[in-house]
């Protein structure tokens, strides 16, 4: 197996709304898909990135109304790098919900890196066979295949494929417009639609 880099980041907002306003309207990232948790469909996924979803530039959020800021501890991110045209400058931004971003100039918005608070000895040897992981069944996620895995930091890791993307259900110039559900979701949009506040 080989990774390539970084697929996406996934966060909590807990206002999709303001979460929107913050990474297209100030930062330029484009809403790519809106969508739901797929293992708790009555809260909102949200995919930011190139115009596209390209892999390497997606920021994905789930909607918890009632999360309170993040805070730092074992597990958690401490920063993330993201590129972005909207600033000319290496700036330090905090998010909506106190995530802390490092923003650096650049062609088109993308993830940069991210910085974890853990044990980065763990990491040199990913796959070794000490560490014990026990990674889940592989997800279909509609956009990609994933697998995940706890590192024992308290760190979860998403393994994803960068196919099938994410005009597998939209064109292009629809993405991010409205509620894309899973085949399996589909009986469900009326209640979720419903539910689920709307985004503009």
């Amino acid at each position: 197996m080989v990774l390539d880099g970084l697929h996406h980041v996934t966060c909590v907002c807990s206002d999709a709304q303001r979460t929107v306003d913050f990474y297209r309207g100030l930062l330029g990232f484009t809403l790519v898909k809106k969508t739901v948790n797929f293992d708790d469909p009555h809260s909102y996924h949200l995919y930011f990135g190139d115009d596209t979803g390209s892999p390497g530039t997606l920021m994905t959020f789930f909607e918890w109304p009632r999360a309170e800021r993040g805070r730092l501890g074992r597990g958690t991110f401490e920063s993330i790098g993201l590129e972005t045209p909207n600033v000319t400058a290496e700036a330090v931004e905090e998010d909506p919900d106190g995530l802390q971003l490092r923003l650096y100039p650049g062609e088109k918005p993308r993830l940069h890196d991210v910085v974890a608070i853990g044990n980065p000895d763990l990491y040199a040897g990913l796959f070794a066979d000490e560490l014990g992981l026990r990674p889940t069944p592989v997800q279909d996620r509609t956009y990609f295949r994933s697998v995940y895995f706890r590192m024992p930091d308290g760190i979860l890791i998403e393994i994803a494929t960068d196919g099938p993307g994410f005009l597998v259900d939209e064109p292009r110039e629809a993405l991010g417009q409205s509620l894309s559900l899973p085949p399996w979701l589909e009986p469900e949009r009326p209640t979720l639609e419903r539910e689920l506040t709307p985004i503009g």
